[in-house]
């Protein structure tokens, strides 16, 4: 349970400008906390308050922190490739909202990775390491599966055969500071998952509980990096890593399309540092991307899934889970959804490249 800095020393640190850490505000120095009841908490009627001040969070440090840490980056790369190291690295947009270490105990009930120096959103490199392990498993290569990831197997003979993976797998961090957004996920069963003994039965008369989250917007830059002595199995690692992100994703709600990057072009061998961009927005390659990707072929009446974004009466406007859709589809639908509901839509018309051109509302799934 995270506890926040007494209200002297809170008061203290916004006076002389010091608060200029996300983690800080998330975890610490939200002006949300109340302890009138005796204990530390975050009213609910507050909660949208909290979510409203780290969406907002901007800090005039930021911008330089993350362009030294880019740059300490860099250093590292030259260090390792005058070691022997073959380095690959990319940078890689995400395709749609991303939420790394959800699960991780927060006053606001569910977390987001941020970096305990820079406090600012970040993928593990053991995170990166799990989902790549995940991808290469379906690969059917025991051998370079091996090679790659390590093992601490014992052999038929009883021989020890451990032995330690051949690539780092890095921390990869945000290009600039990422936009932030409010997702919701809405449990039916709230009372049937939080009961322990096993006594409740779930029913539709439960009340569904919404539970806000925060994640990474979708379009921001991280740049992935791992190293290897071996020239091989690392560029055939960084394949699986690319392959990954691409398809299954990373961090939570992966089957419902979160967590999913736009990987476009070929990992590269660099020494030199990047600028940053002076304004975060979908760039030039990620528009090529969703040119190209987007010719994947549907079929009329085929179903999909899809995430309302607005009402406006009397249509509803949604946008497919495909993140290789960046386009905005209408149907009409007088009694209007919430913005985030999840609904099955049905391809109505498609272009000669089986591009969806028109889809249309069937059911809603959950809000």
């Amino acid at each position: 349970m995270a506890i926040p800095i007494k209200n002297t020393l809170n008061a203290f640190i916004e006076s002389n400008g010091i608060k200029e850490n996300l983690l800080l505000n998330f975890t610490k120095l939200n002006s949300s906390w109340d302890n009138s009841n005796g204990a530390w908490s975050i009213p609910a009627n507050k909660k949208d308050m909290a979510f409203g001040q780290l969406i907002n969070f901007r800090s005039p440090g930021m911008a330089p922190l993350l362009s030294g840490c880019m740059q300490r980056q860099t250093t590292l790369i030259s260090s390792l490739k005058a070691d022997g190291y073959e380095v690959l690295k990319a940078e890689y947009s995400t395709g749609a909202r991303l939420a790394v270490g959800m699960g991780s105990q927060n006053v606001l009930e569910n977390s987001l990775s941020l970096h305990h120096v820079y406090g600012v959103p970040f993928i593990p490199g053991s995170t990166l390491k799990g989902m790549t392990r995940a991808f290469a498993e379906s690969q059917n290569n025991a051998g370079l599966l091996r090679k790659v990831f390590g093992s601490d197997d014992d052999n038929k003979n009883g021989r020890n055969d451990t032995i330690k993976g051949a690539v780092i797998f890095f921390d990869a961090m945000p290009v600039t500071f990422p936009k932030l957004e409010k997702d919701i996920l809405t449990p039916h069963y709230s009372e049937y998952y939080s009961d322990e003994g096993g006594k409740t039965a779930p029913g539709d008369w439960m009340t569904p509980v919404p539970v806000s989250f925060l994640t990474v917007a979708e379009g921001q830059k991280f740049s992935f990096l791992i190293a290897s002595r071996d020239k091989t199995i690392c560029q055939t690692a960084f394949e699986w890593l690319s392959s990954a992100l691409g398809t299954i994703g990373i961090g939570a709600k992966t089957s419902i399309g979160l967590g999913i990057f736009r990987v476009s072009g070929k990992a590269k061998i660099t020494d030199k540092a990047d600028e940053p961009d002076k304004v975060q927005k979908q760039t030039a390659d990620d528009e090529k991307y969703i040119t190209e990707n987007s010719s994947r072929k549907y079929k009329i009446q085929q179903q999909l899934e899809a995430r309302v974004l607005r009402s406006e009466n009397p249509n509803i406007v949604f946008k497919l889970l495909d993140s290789r859709y960046n386009t905005e589809f209408r149907d009409k639908y007088a009694a209007g959804l919430a913005a985030g509901t999840l609904i099955t839509v049905s391809v109505s018309e498609v272009d000669k490249k089986g591009v969806i051109v028109r889809a249309k509302f069937v059911k809603k799934i959950h809000e």
